[in-house]
C-alpha cells in the first residue's frame, strides 16, 4: 500500500514537472460557451496577451485569423477582460469593405444594441465588463478595439452571425 502511494505520488510530480515546461502541450483555451436550449451563448473576449502581436489582439488572435461564429438569432454575453498592460475595449461593428477598419469606433458605432463596452480598461488581467446583444442581422462582423489605431493596426477579431450555424464556435 505505501509503495503504490508513493509510486502514485511519484507519478503525480513528474506530471505536473512535465506541465510546468515552457513547450509542454497545453490544454485548448475554452472562449466558448453552449446554452443551446436558451438559444444563447457565452463568449471569453481576452484583449492584450503580451506574447501576440505586440499586446493588439484578442484571444491571442489579430488582423482578423479567427474569430467566432454565432446563430442568427441567438443572445451572445461576451465576458471582457484585459490581460494586457494598455488600456483596450471592446466593440462589435460591420465589416469594412475595404476589410480595413478604421482607426477608432465609438459605442454608437456597434452593430447591435448592448454590443460595446462602454469603458476603456487598463490591463490588469481582471474581468474588464460584458457585451450583451442579439445577433439578430445575419453578416460579417468584427470585434475591435475601440482605441485609437488598436483596431488599424491589427486588433480584431471576427465575428460572424450565421443562419446555418447550430451552436456558436471560436475557428
Amino acid at each position: 500500500m505505501i509503495r503504490r502511494t508513493l509510486a502514485t505520488l511519484a507519478l503525480a510530480s513528474t506530471v505536473l514537472a512535465l506541465a510546468a515546461l515552457p513547450n509542454a502541450p497545453k490544454a485548448a483555451p475554452t472562449w466558448v460557451t453552449n446554452a443551446p436550449q436558451h438559444r444563447a451563448a457565452v463568449l471569453v473576449l481576452k484583449a492584450g496577451s503580451p506574447a501576440a502581436h505586440g499586446g493588439l489582439n484578442f484571444n491571442g488572435a489579430s488582423d482578423g485569423e479567427h474569430g467566432f461564429v454565432v446563430p442568427l438569432g441567438w443572445r451572445v454575453v461576451v465576458n471582457f477582460y484585459n490581460v494586457g498592460t494598455m488600456p483596450h475595449s471592446a466593440v462589435v461593428v460591420s465589416r469594412p469593405e475595404s476589410g480595413t477598419p478604421a482607426a477608432s469606433y465609438a459605442v454608437e458605432d456597434a452593430a447591435f444594441p448592448g454590443a460595446a463596452h462602454k469603458i476603456v480598461v487598463n490591463g490588469s488581467g481582471l474581468y474588464a465588463g460584458k457585451l450583451d446583444f442579439v445577433a439578430s442581422k445575419p453578416g460579417r462582423y468584427i470585434i475591435v478595439c475601440a482605441r485609437p489605431n488598436h483596431a488599424m493596426k491589427g486588433q480584431f477579431v471576427t465575428l460572424d452571425v450565421s443562419e446555418g450555424a447550430t451552436e456558436a464556435s471560436w475557428q
